[in-house]
């Protein structure tokens, strides 16, 4: 008889207590908190950043095409302005007797007559030029990388030139006869470029790649 009260007993306790903990449950008023590390904003977000990484892959081999415009430097187009010097001299073109006749006639003289440069453009600057190539990307992993890529562009240029006329001069006035002209200049030019790249995802659909080299 008494270990049937003790156990009555003890089934009404548990009873009791199971009600207790349904009416806190209800009220959602627990006493103790439970807090998942995985959820906090932190590890959100580098889940998030490993997810995007994973989607790109960029481990590997990777080839690509790359356009863009070249910005050259004016050093060398000087070498187009047919200075005395240069391989391409205007003074070694107009006294070839392979051109001068044809100069002499497009300027509407005899090739016989004395004509010459006597001012050269010493300004000139390339134009800027469309730029495409190929490239070769290796992923050590999905943030790091190696490149090289082969580039190819066509660059330009020109200037102005005088040519002074002895023949047309003017007797009266004593005053000299110049016709102007243009020289232009333009070369095919070949760029490889070796370097580094490091790649910071942005979101699924973008990401930012830098590079140096």
């Amino acid at each position: 008889m008494k270990f049937k009260i003790v156990f009555l007993f003890v089934v009404i306790c548990l009873l009791s207590r199971h009600s207790a903990f349904a009416q806190m449950r209800a009220s959602n008023d627990f006493p103790v908190q439970i807090s998942d590390a995985a959820s906090s904003p932190k590890n959100k977000l580098s889940k998030t950043k490993d997810t995007i990484v994973d989607q790109f892959n960029l481990k590997g081999l990777i080839f690509y095409i790359n356009a863009g415009v070249l910005l050259a430097n004016k050093y060398n187009a000087n070498f187009y302005s047919g200075q005395p010097g240069n391989v391409n001299s205007m003074d070694w073109v107009m006294n070839s007797k392979v051109y001068r006749d044809d100069i002499a006639a497009s300027l509407g003289i005899s090739a016989y007559d004395e004509f010459y440069v006597s001012d050269y453009s010493t300004n000139m600057k390339y134009e800027p030029a469309f730029n495409v190539g190929l490239g070769i990307r290796y992923g050590i992993n999905d943030r790091w990388g190696g490149f090289i890529q082969f580039n190819q562009s066509t660059l330009k240029t020109s200037g102005i030139f005088q040519v002074y006329i002895k023949e047309e001069e003017d007797q009266s006035l004593h005053m000299p006869v110049y016709y102007t002209g243009n020289v232009v200049g333009q070369e095919s030019r070949s760029l490889i470029d070796l370097g580094v790249t490091y790649t910071y995802p942005v979101d699924k659909y973008m990401h930012i790649l830098f590079e140096g080299g």
